[in-house]
């Protein structure tokens, strides 16, 4: 993937973001996540630059679809993976291994930089928007971008278990936000908006009411 990859109609039609900073459990790190104002950020990005991709999927209920991991339930989410044509395609790739389900069109909801506890972070600047860069253990990536999609299930078929995730379950939205999980209710419930319109614009999915 090039960092001077092609625009697409996610990026340009993506919402620009008034998202708090927030103290999260990442991938079970203790990290802070801090909103990119402006989405078109991601254009100048590429694996080299982005720490992991995040997917918020919906059944055809309008449920959210999450994995069981050994460390709790999660919506699908990993690093970009060198086959990868680009971050939706890392998002799918996900969305099948962990999850098991297909996806319809994608959309971006937002973009987060995510800087884990106890490392120091440098601030860096790209395409004249400040970003942090956090070192991050086991990983050949330094920048800590990550992108969150959001996407519709196409396809559900039986789960099979993989070498990762132990299960696959549909949690209603508001059971989603209101329960513990790695950042705050807030975060969650403004998330799952800003996912439900994204996926009401350019998409015109089910989840558009």
């Amino acid at each position: 993937m090039s960092s001077s990859a092609p625009q697409s109609p996610e990026i340009r039609s993506a919402k620009k973001h008034d998202l708090p900073v927030c103290d999260v459990v990442f991938k079970g790190h203790e990290a802070t996540l801090t909103w990119c104002g402006d989405p078109n950020v991601l254009r100048h990005l590429d694996q080299t630059t982005v720490l992991g991709v995040s997917l918020i999927p919906f059944s055809h209920s309008g449920e959210i679809v999450m994995v069981d991991l050994a460390r709790g339930l999660e919506t699908p989410a990993g690093t970009v993976g060198d086959t990868d044509a680009d971050f939706e395609a890392t998002a799918r790739r996900e969305a099948w291994e962990e999850a098991g389900v297909t996806l319809r069109e994608i959309a971006l909801v937002a973009v987060a930089l995510v800087a884990v506890a106890q490392v120091a972070v440098a601030q860096v600047a790209v395409a004249q928007v400040a970003v942090a860069q956090v070192a991050w253990k086991n990983l050949d990536a330094s920048a800590a971008f990550m992108p969150v999609y959001t996407a519709e299930v196409e396809t559900m078929p039986p789960f099979t278990q993989c070498h990762e995730s132990r299960g696959r379950r549909l949690v209603k939205c508001e059971d989603f936000i209101n329960n513990p999980g790695v950042s705050t209710v807030a975060l969650r419930r403004q998330l799952i908006a800003d996912a439900k319109a994204a996926l009401a614009g350019p998409v015109k999915g089910s989840l558009a009411a």
